[in-house]
């Protein structure tokens, strides 16, 4: 076998003949180009993402290709990174320039977008953030039973939770409590 070592990046060309032990030479072959390419390609552009909203539950992300991009991994975090290292591919090797991505806990979720090239480098990678909130908070309430009757004042306890609380209202008897 024969192993070559390209110096730089760039087209190589070879072809092959092959002689006997009795000196006797055949034709050359045909021409066989090849390309060394060590250099990842540019990444991605800054994604575009959109929440596609409570009732598709979706999450879609677009972005514009590099001119070297063969194809595209896509990988997905719950924590702000820009190093691949430590993740698994939520899309590897697609050829499309969009994901939709359909998570079940609501969280700020970061992709990430790197570029392959026909040689399998991998680019840096782009990141965008996304919020995904389609669960209604948890309200609970605690202090008195409901249908209770006393004569004393009550101190009820409320409680609510939610990935992305805005704002709460309690009422009490229709006025604010």
């Amino acid at each position: 076998p024969f192993t070559d070592t390209p110096g730089s990046d760039g087209a190589y060309y070879y072809r092959v003949r092959f002689r006997d032990t009795a000196g006797n030479s055949g034709a050359f072959s045909g021409i066989i180009e090849a390309f060394a390419d060590s250099l990842p390609p540019a990444p991605p552009s800054q994604p575009q993402s959109s929440f596609a909203g409570i009732l598709l539950k979706n999450i879609y992300i677009s972005w514009t290709a590099a001119p070297e991009a063969a194809s595209f991994n896509v990988y997905r975090a719950t924590y702000s990174t820009a190093d691949t290292a430590a993740l698994a591919p939520l899309a590897a090797g697609t050829t499309n320039t969009f994901i939709t991505d359909s998570p079940v806990q609501d969280s700020t979720y970061y992709y990430l977008i790197t570029a392959i090239d026909l040689a399998g480098n991998e680019s840096a990678a782009t990141v965008t953030g996304v919020v995904f909130d389609i669960h209604a908070p948890v309200i609970s309430a605690a202090g008195i039973s409901s249908g209770q009757h006393v004569n004393y004042d009550i101190s009820p306890a409320v409680a609510i939770t939610d990935f992305s609380s805005y704002y709460s209202t309690i009422t009490l008897n229709g006025a604010p409590f």
